[in-house]
């Protein structure tokens, strides 16, 4: 900021923080496989105010039994 004329001039520092985590989106939400097919899933946070979240470790599980599902969302069906 500046005033004409005066020569002041100041310096402000602001910090825009992310809302709390509001939702968690899987994607996709519903499918349908056969055994050995594989599919990738992804998840997308979101925050209080509808705006995604960046840098959010995610984690994948599965019944192996059943299929399997790697850290990166890859997922072959039993």
């Amino acid at each position: 900021m500046s005033s004409d004329g005066l020569g002041i001039n100041t310096e402000a520092t602001i910090v825009i923080r992310p809302g709390s985590l509001s939702q968690i989106i899987l994607e996709p939400q519903s499918v349908s496989t056969s055994p050995s097919e594989q599919l990738s899933f992804s998840v997308l946070a979101i925050d209080e105010f509808g705006n995604p979240l960046t840098n959010i470790v995610t984690t994948f599980k599965a019944d192996i039994s059943a299929c399997q599902i790697d850290a990166f969302g890859r997922f072959t069906a039993g």
